[in-house]
Order: structure tokens, then C-alpha cells, then sequence
């Protein structure tokens, strides 16, 4: 087991580049954002933005 850390240079994760989307599951619409962090904490992987020097 190793802990995983997802490393973005996103404003939020979830954005991918686009702003955004939305992904319809189950009858409900949730914006990619939420739907990521919810997907990483389930599976207790974290992440961080990558800051430009």
C-alpha cells in the first residue's frame, strides 16, 4: 500500500483544462469538481496544487 497524492496545476481539481463539465449519474448531474473529490476520497488518495516558482 503507498499513499498517493494527485498533483495539479488545475485552480480546482476536476477542472481539466475546460472549466469543467458535469457528469450525469444516476438521475442526478453533479459538476466534475465535486464528483472528483468525492471519487479521491473515497479511494483516500489526496491532492494538491502545483505552484509555480
Amino acid at each position: 500500500m503507498a499513499e498517493i497524492t494527485w498533483i495539479s496545476n488545475e485552480y480546482e481539481v476536476g477542472d481539466f483544462g475546460i472549466g469543467g463539465a458535469f457528469v450525469k449519474r444516476g438521475g442526478y448531474i453533479t459538476p466534475t469538481n465535486v464528483f472528483t473529490e468525492s471519487v479521491f476520497a473515497e479511494n483516500n488518495i489526496k491532492w494538491t496544487k502545483c505552484r509555480r516558482i
